[in-house]
C-alpha cells in the first residue's frame, strides 16, 4: 500500500476563489492539491483537512488508552475468575483497528 502525501495539510484558495486541500514538503515543494467549490464540498474540504491533521495524534492517545484500559480490565473478573473487558476496551479495539484499516 502506498503511504499518503505526509501532513500537515493546509486549507487553500485557488485563483479563482474555490477552495483547495494543499500539502507541500518540508521545503515547500507542492505534493497535492485537490479543489473543492460549494458551501458543502467547503465544509467537506475543512473537515476533511481537521481529520487528516489530527488523524496520528489521535490514534496515537487511543493506543495509550487502550494500553490502559487493558490494564484495568486484567484486574477485573467476571464470577468465574475470568477476564472480563469492559465494553469501552473492546469499543476502543474496534475504532483503532478502523483508524488503521484493519
Amino acid at each position: 500500500m502506498d503511504k499518503h502525501t505526509p501532513t500537515p495539510w493546509k486549507l487553500g484558495k485557488a485563483p479563482d476563489g474555490k477552495t483547495t486541500i494543499q500539502a507541500t514538503d518540508e521545503i515547500g515543494l507542492h505534493l497535492f492539491e485537490q479543489t473543492f467549490q460549494g458551501s458543502i464540498a467547503n465544509a467537506n474540504a475543512a473537515f476533511i483537512v481537521r481529520a487528516v491533521n489530527a488523524h496520528q495524534e489521535l490514534l496515537d492517545a487511543a493506543k495509550e488508552a487502550l494500553e490502559k484500559l487493558e490494564l484495568i480490565d486484567q484486574i477485573n473478573f467476571d464470577e468465574t475468575g475470568e477476564e472480563m473487558p469492559s465494553p469501552e476496551t473492546e469499543q476502543l479495539r474496534q475504532a483503532i483497528a478502523k483508524a488503521e484499516a484493519k
